[in-house]
């Protein structure tokens, strides 16, 4: 079972100690299908990390693409979410119903479920590589 928490943990490894104040993120429960997404805040900041994260992002390539953005939080809170889902939610795209993240697309839903594992191992695979972080 695809939890949600994959991300988490990819993240949360990027520093010996944890590197997540805070993380949380929509798991699949039977038919109760929304759309993944993951919500989280890093203990320090490090501009470096947050750019290469972005870059390992984009460069995914599974059943859906996806993003990472910086909530409007008084915090430097951030979010993984699917593309399709991020631009519904911003009025870039046929907005989804008030309140966000419910589901207009049940097979769209599934394909980016299937896709969590896959991009957090991805996440840690392109983070290993290119930050002087990971591996300290």
């Amino acid at each position: 079972m695809i939890t949600g928490r994959e991300i988490v943990e990819a993240l949360d490894s990027l520093e010996p100690n944890g590197a997540l104040a805070w993380a949380r993120c929509k798991s699949f429960h039977g038919t109760d299908l929304k759309y993944p997404f993951t919500a989280y805040r890093f203990k320090r900041v490090d501009e470096d990390r947050e750019r290469l994260l972005d870059e390992a992002i984009r460069s995914f390539r599974g059943n859906v693409d996806w993003v990472v953005y910086r909530a409007a939080s008084r915090h430097r809170n951030f979010v993984i979410e699917p593309k399709r889902v991020y631009e519904q939610e911003h009025g870039l795209e046929n907005p989804i119903a008030p309140g966000g993240n419910n589901v207009v697309d049940p097979e769209f839903a599934r394909k980016a479920y299937d896709d969590v594992p896959a991009l957090a191992q991805h996440i840690t695979n392109f983070l290993s590589i290119r930050s002087p972080i990971a591996g300290s």
